[in-house]
């Protein structure tokens, strides 16, 4: 007999009917409970927590104080917990009456509590209470450190009283985002993800459902890995390492009080005690923890730090409470943690909250083959979940602020998606006026992913002792996929020098394949100056300072006609590589020109590195060489993030190893030809707790042959002759030394190490230990078969300009140096700006 292929055998539907009613009896099962949590005089307590008994199923309220919970038909009591507040039971009806609005006041503790008295000169009964949670703190780290768990959270970011015009320029609403008192939410953002973490150190979060206000198809920020802090830690890492209340060097920085003591719910001793900062300015918290006597555990905490403390110039405040609930086996639980912050921005000013609900708590064995280097992941259809997965799901209720900004920009994603929209947004912006020829220009397909750019030649306008006045023409033209995570971009350069009356044209070819390991494809060519040292030591910009206001000539250069083809790619277990293939034809240049704002009766020094005397510029014979050129960077232990299509590498604890080869071969019997290898070893932090963090630069360098070497192919390092530094990469740089001393056609071993105290040596200092500037000690050296350099510094990071910290200054000294100053001071942009 025939069957349509669409027709259901009778197996088939017995399977769907079974399916129906168990999905029935499931329901069945559930009832709903939904009310208010308020305190004794009416007032909404938001985010208390609420969870059925002897379990970890559980919700909190809103901003509103409103809450919905679906609870197991054989759920008997209901638990309210606020910190600060007696925690109430209530007892459930048989039958849930799902209509019914229930009201809980909680009391505040002090209230019909006896206060803990002291008498004179004895200590506070604080201090034993936190000698013994310290004692068992790790030992309650471990009792909760394998686990596997579900996790919901929310993020919000509000902007206040916006200003009209920032920089002159008419902000508006902000697209929508903005109402008339110039308030709105910028960033509205839930997820859910499962967590799993073993002892020692393995963690692994996996998203699985993501909704963002205005992007449907948005993948969450949000990630417990971020905010996953726990004050049995010592140390909770933001910006700084601040220490923890239960840290061991806990009492050199908090005085404790014992507030009072008092007996839950499950006749549990508790004492809320009250944390109190020795110095502001210290790496601290301030606020109340509250400790079990049973077990020394921590119940909850309500602690606050500020940027001034975190060292960081953006926050000016950040709040942490968090719940702990008792799960099976007495193991006491993070059920919920509330992290409320205030930051400002130039004038603009934001606050916002991130909201964690951990729920279904399962303590069975982990399988060591679940945690990989891949330890977050978001699953590429997290963003397909519709409304009616979140109204079932969310642990918390949203609130009516939050339900209008989804409506809103629900509404307002899709006029902003549609393409006539963006066709009319993009012919308005795409209108080219005559001021774009000096100012760029940009036009934009944005439906299509299709953008081309003109960027201003005012930017690119400098001065050096070869071209005088020198402009560019620079164009991109670059095109995306749907997903923006490949393109093939296209970019024409055009370079004039105006004394020097010489064109030089090139263009590159860029194609990205994909966002998850980056392989990127590059074929370029034509004519460019380029350094002497490849590396850039010498900033165009201060170089053009230099040579008009000074009359110095620091930018050593050579002309190039090029062609090459790139090829790099990041692999598994933390290896990235890089192949280049290059031909040049190598010409010397002369200084053309003698013109300075200053000193205009003196000479500018020669184009040659080694020899500053007018006239003796060209310094090599012209050339042709084929390079060959390999990077190998490994970093142990790398681990990654995944959101959809796109990877993100995350910071190791270990440093990076690399090797580079560079092999060169001339045409000629009379060319240069060599193989250098180089080697080196990387850490740009090493965290040192307290004291702040520790870089360091090892590298050595070898020549495995050479013949007829040029000039331009020996070891080269990264000095500076200049007061002035625009790339501020210290760990690579010497101050003191100038670009080409010590350049070398043999081995050379340099080091670098810097100890920033962060505000370790500031926090003590009266007039500084308010300005959130901090400190760094360094150390470099260099040593070649034709001399070496030492030289130690001393810098202020973090140095506030228009109420951002974005300078630094360090003052550096060399015991002994025939080429150039002894100490100097340097200006630069801040390494954390």
């Amino acid at each position: 007999m025939f069957i349509p292929c669409w027709s259901i055998s009778t197996l088939d539907m017995k399977r769907v009917l079974l399916l129906h009613l168990l999905l029935l009896l499931f329901i069945g099962a559930m009832g709903q409970v939904k009310g208010f949590v308020k305190d004794t005089n009416g007032e909404a307590l938001p985010y208390a927590t609420i969870y059925v008994e002897n379990s970890s199923i559980g919700t909190s309220t809103n901003t509103e104080g409103y809450f919905e919970l679906k609870v197991p038909a054989d759920a008997k009591v209901l638990v309210f917990q606020y910190v600060g507040y007696i925690t109430k039971k209530h007892q459930l009806n048989v039958a849930i009456n799902e209509n019914e609005l229930l009201e809980i006041f909680l009391v505040v503790q002090s209230q019909g509590i006896e206060q803990v008295t002291i008498s004179a000169n004895a200590e506070d009964p604080a201090y034993a209470i936190i000698r013994n949670a310290i004692a068992q703190r790790e030992k309650n780290k471990k009792e909760i450190s394998n686990y596997k768990a579900d996790v919901y959270i929310k993020g919000l970011v509000r902007i206040n009283d916006a200003p009209s015009k920032f920089m002159g320029m008419n902000i508006g609403d902000m697209e929508g985002i903005l109402d008339s008192t110039r308030n709105g939410i910028v960033y509205l953002s839930e997820s859910k993800s499962t967590i799993y973490a073993k002892e020692p150190d393995k963690f692994k979060e996996v998203m699985y459902a993501s909704k963002v206000s205005g992007d449907m198809d948005a993948i969450s920020f949000n990630q417990f890995s971020d905010v996953n802090f726990s004050f049995y830690d010592e140390f909770i890492r933001f910006n700084r390492n601040l220490v923890s209340p239960l840290a061991d060097q806990a009492f050199r920085y908090y005085r404790f009080k014992l507030i009072q003591s008092f007996v839950d719910e499950r006749g549990q001793q508790i004492n809320k005690i009250e944390v109190i900062p020795k110095s502001k300015n210290d790496p601290i918290f301030s606020g109340f923890i509250y400790i079990m006597d049973d077990g020394w555990r921590i119940h909850s905490t309500d602690l606050s730090t500020t940027g001034l403390a975190a060292k960081n110039a953006l926050f000016e405040s950040l709040s942490f409470k968090q719940i702990y609930i008792p799960a099976e086996n007495n193991k006491w639980v993070l059920f919920s943690q509330i992290m409320e912050f205030e930051l400002k921005i130039l004038s603009f000013k934001f606050n916002g909250y991130n909201t964690s609900f951990l729920s279904d708590y399962s303590f069975e064995a982990l399988d060591d083959g679940l945690f990989t280097r891949e330890v977050f992941k978001a699953d590429a259809k997290a963003s397909e979940r519709d409304s009616s997965f979140w109204n079932t799901s969310r642990p918390i209720s949203i609130t009516n602020e939050e339900q209008r900004d989804y409506n809103r920009k629900d509404s307002l994603e899709v006029l902003w998606n549609s393409e006539t929209y963006r066709d009319s947004v993009d012919r308005a912006s795409n209108k080219f006026k005559i001021f774009d020829l000096l100012f760029g220009y940009t036009y934009s397909n944005s439906f299509d992913k299709l953008y081309i750019s003109y960027k201003s030649p005012l930017n690119s306008l400098l001065f050096n002792a070869i071209q005088g006045y020198n402009a560019n023409l620079d164009f991109r033209i670059r095109k995306w996929n749907k997903d923006q995570t490949s393109y093939f971009m296209v970019e024409p350069s055009f370079n004039y020098g105006f004394t020097e009356k010489k064109f030089r044209p090139k263009v590159s070819f860029t194609k990205l394949y994909d966002a998850l390991n980056y392989p990127r494809l590059s074929f370029s060519l034509g004519r460019e100056l380029r350094q002497v040292n490849n590396a850039n030591p010498m900033s165009v910009f201060t170089n053009s300072i230099e040579s008009l206001f000074f009359k110095n000539h620091y930018l050593k250069l050579y002309e190039a006609d090029f062609v090459n083809l790139k090829f790099t790619r990041e692999w598994e277990y933390g290896i990235r590589t890089g192949i280049k293939l290059e031909h040049q034809r190598r010409h010397g240049l002369p200084v053309n020109t003698s013109f300075s704002y200053r000193r205009k009766e003196a000479f500018y020094q020669s184009n040659n590195p080694w020899n500053p005397e007018p006239g003796s510029d060209i310094f090599f014979l012209n050339d042709d060489i084929s390079t060959i050129s390999i990077d190998l960077r490994f970093k142990p232990k790398q681990s990654y993030m995944t959101y959809g299509k796109e990877r993100y590498r995350q910071r190791s604890n270990w440093p990076d190893f690399v090797l580079k080869y560079l092999g060169g071969s001339s045409f000629t019997s009379s060319g240069s030809s060599f193989n250098k290898i180089q080697l080196g070893i990387i850490d740009r932090r090493t965290d040192l707790n307290l004291w702040g963090y520790l870089s360091y630069n090892f590298e050595a360098g070898y020549f495995i042959s050479k013949k007829n070497l040029n000039p331009l192919d020996q070891f080269h390092f990264i000095g500076n002759q200049s007061s002035l530094i625009i790339d501020p990469n210290f760990l690579n740089r010497f101050l003191l030394l100038p670009d080409y001393a010590l350049s070398t056609d043999d081995a050379y071993f340099k080091s670098s190490i810097a100890f920033h105290l962060e505000g370790k040596l500031f926090d003590k200092i009266p007039l500084l230990k308010n300005t959130g500037m901090s400190s760094v000690f360094a150390y470099r050296q260099v040593q070649t078969q034709d001399g070496q350099h030492h030289e130690v510094s001393f810098g202020i990071e973090n140095i506030k300009l228009f109420g951002i910290p974005m300078l630094r200054v360090d003052y550096a000294w060399t015991p002994k140096n025939k080429y150039f100053r002894k100490h100097g001071l340097f200006v630069s942009s801040t390494s954390s700006f």
